[in-house]
């Protein structure tokens, strides 16, 4: 059984975790609506 701070710790880590991904992923998502938007 997972103790309250165990799970506080595992929590945190995956919220940081989620919040880099997102990061990650918006910033691809920028990158390839610049191109699209870049005159070729």
């Amino acid at each position: 059984m997972l103790t309250g701070r165990t799970l506080d710790r595992q929590l945190e880590l995956y919220g940081r975790k989620g919040v880099h991904h997102l990061c990650r992923q918006v910033r691809e998502l920028a990158e390839i609506n610049g191109r699209r938007h870049a005159p070729s």
